[in-house]
């Protein structure tokens, strides 16, 4: 990093220009100052950083704290979270919804989204640096936003929303208005998330591609308050000759010392001569109660850089790349999240994470060429650079070497699938069940052998045995296909066939269809569908329709103090793939939280009595339909108001007639 004036500037990785660019300068005939032009307008935005015209993109005081009130978190960026990274802060409302939301920066309100999980109500807004900011999980936008989404929602009858807007629409100055904080989408209790995005020019095959990545917000300095160091608590090994689902986690024992964290044993003997770490760690700050993620952690092998990550800024579509940045078989059995420092298999998330490191030896291990003792030396950082250090010898050992491939070494047989072989088509002969990787490149993060096991289960509503696929504690991240034989029983129910994936933390249902599959001797029906995940696969037939249970009124009931209707709606198998309400013949608009759908009382619903159907269809298509009666009237007076409301008015009579 260059420093020019008061603008830091990355010096360009001139290796990726010659190689992608030289050739199609020479083809022009370009000038050096033209080519040089050329370089810097393609270069990939891991080496620009996208600077914005040499402009410091991290300045202190461009965002503003959107709550009035003090910032505090209860979450913040690159935080260990199930099958995501935490992409921006989580600010604490002080346990309050409906706080005033303001626009950090200038802007225009770019998109507005709607949804059931994820955000819930969601605002965009894009500022004149490039960059984008996003506010969620509120209760409602400004009037005039609301009065426009809610006509839109109207007019295409339907709750769930995600729309772009244009500059003049909406645009908004630093600190206005925008909307209230609140608890809805995916949220479990009530907290601004808040994020910043930006644009990127990335070049795969020579074929520019502009992609998004999100920014760590605490880079822009919000002031908050941290002078205290990480704290660490586990500290692992792994044997990388092999791949890391074939090797465990080997504890390390540490103690703490005044100043430095060291090993409980003065040298730490490994029986591998490939080895990496990971790391068990969170930060804290100041003002909050919570614990939080870490920014950083370096590892030396004597004083040389081998292996990092840096949490700086995260694509947005390789946030689920987590369960490959993490011990994903430790944290199935423990519950616990350990970090690796070093890249695993085919996790393209790493190269993001080490900011192309040049320096780095190699990303997936370190080697010990000797049997020597070794300095390591591992600094583990929060985004303020308060810094723990780890310090401790190790040394390779031969004689503890553990042959793990021996003991892994399963016979290829016709109930597996490998996926050293992404491409591999393997027709069980025992199930009959064909696996197939969707993706040549990544199903998992590194290679494993898959098992396919059943068991028989007859009789409705089962269309299948039970397929046993996999190991649970190996994480899918890319789809597969796979091909289930049914039993006869299936073709009395085309219409209501259910895929149904069970795993330790997951569960999956789809609608799947009726195929042919024909061999030399016979012709078996099967369903062809994707997975996620490993586990437990089975074909059920459903023939049972959702419920829907009023949760504040009967089916005549009188509405006057209160705010809202709610109906829980459940299916006892799948998914609710729709719900539609209409009053007296009219389409009437519900939020969803979960299960439950909420209509809040508005100029839709006027004084008097009415009408409401409710019909809801489960993913197989069952349907349920119920028609509810009820009134509704203003809020009575209390007797105590009555009485007031009396008097007041006697007394306006009496001065009136002195008068």
């Amino acid at each position: 990093m260059t420093l020019i004036g008061n603008f830091k500037f990355q010096i360009p990785n001139f290796n990726f220009i010659a190689k992608r660019l030289l050739p199609f300068a020479f083809s022009l005939q370009l000038s050096a100052f033209s080519f040089l032009l050329l370089a810097f307008s393609f270069l990939p935005s891991t080496s620009l950083y996208s600077q914005h015209s040499l402009l410091n993109k991290y300045s202190k005081y461009y965002f503003r704290n959107p709550l009035n009130i003090p910032l505090q978190l209860s979450g913040n960026f690159g935080e260990l979270r199930k099958d995501h990274f935490h992409m921006g802060l989580d600010i604490r409302t002080n346990q309050k919804e409906n706080l005033p939301v303001y626009a950090s920066a200038n802007g225009y309100i770019s998109r507005v989204k709607i949804e059931r999980f994820g955000y819930g109500r969601v605002i965009f807004i894009n500022h004149s640096n490039g960059l984008t900011t996003l506010y969620a999980h509120l209760n409602n936008f400004f009037d005039t936003l609301n009065k426009y989404v809610k006509e839109k929602q109207y007019k295409e009858e339907k709750w769930e929303q995600d729309f772009e807007l244009q500059p003049h629409q909406f645009p908004v100055k630093r600190s206005q208005l925008i909307a209230f904080s609140g608890n809805t989408g995916g949220s479990r209790g009530a907290h601004l998330h808040f994020e910043i995005r930006e644009k990127f020019v990335d070049i795969l095959n020579d074929i520019s591609i502009t992609k998004e990545r999100n920014i760590n917000p605490l880079l822009f300095d919000f002031g908050i308050k941290d002078n205290i160091a990480p704290r660490v608590d586990g500290l692992y090994w792994y044997d990388r000759r092999f791949s890391i689902y074939k090797t465990t986690a080997n504890k390390i024992d540490l103690q703490k010392t005044r100043d430095t964290i060291t090993t409980t044993d003065s040298i730490i003997q490994v029986g591998s001569n490939k080895i990496s770490f990971g790391i068990q760690a969170e930060d804290k700050t100041n003002s909050s109660p919570f614990y939080f993620g870490i920014y950083s952690t370096q590892v030396f092998l004597d004083s040389v850089l081998q292996n990092s990550f840096e949490l700086k800024n995260i694509p947005t579509s390789l946030q689920s790349y987590i369960n490959g940045c993490i011990d994903y078989p430790y944290f199935i059995n423990t519950k616990k999240r350990v970090q690796h420092i070093s890249k695993v298999g085919k996790n393209i998330l790493y190269i993001e994470l080490m900011q192309e490191n040049d320096t780095l030896q190699n990303a997936y291990f370190i080697e010990l060429k000797d049997t020597l003792a070794h300095q390591v030396t591992i600094l583990v950082k929060d985004i303020a650079g308060n810094t723990s250090t780890i310090n401790f010898l190790v040394k390779y050992n031969p004689f503890l070497q553990d042959n793990i491939d021996s003991k892994n070494d399963t016979k290829k047989s016709s109930n597996f699938f490998d996926t050293y072989y992404p491409d591999i088509k393997t027709d069980s002969f025992i199930t009959k069940t064909v696996v197939t990787n969707s993706n040549s490149e990544l199903t998992v993060f590194d290679s494993v052998s898959v098992a396919i096991v059943q068991e028989k289960i007859n009789g409705f509503p089962f269309a299948s045995n039970v397929f046993i696929i996999g190991d649970i504690s190996i994480p899918v991240q890319e789809p597969y296909q796979i091909s289930i034989l049914l039993d006869s029983i299936a073709a009395n129910y085309p219409n209501n066939l259910l895929v149904v994936a069970k795993s330790a933390t997951d569960y999956q249902s789809k609608k799947v269809f009726i195929s042919n599959k024909n061999t030399d001797n016979d012709t078996f029906l099967v369903v062809n569908t994707t997975l996620n995940m490993f586990g437990e696969v089975q074909v059920i037939i459903d023939t049972i329709a959702p419920t829907i249970t009023p949760i504040n009124f009967s089916k005549s009931s009188l509405f006057n103090v209160e705010k809202q209707i709610i109906f829980k709606v459940v299916d006892d198998i799948s998914e609710i793939k729709k719900f539609r309400a209409e009053l007296d013949g009219k389409w009437l608009m519900f939020s969803r939280k979960d299960n439950y759908f909420i209509y809040n009382f508005d100029d839709n619903c006027s004084l008097g009595k009415h009408q409401l159907q409710i019909t809801v269809e489960d993913e197989v298509g069952n349907i349920m339909q119920q028609l509810f009666s009820f009134t509704k009237e203003l809020p009575s007076i209390n007797k105590s108001k009555k009485k007031l409301f009396v008097k007041k008015k006697k007394k306006v009579i009496t001065k009136k007639k002195k008068k």
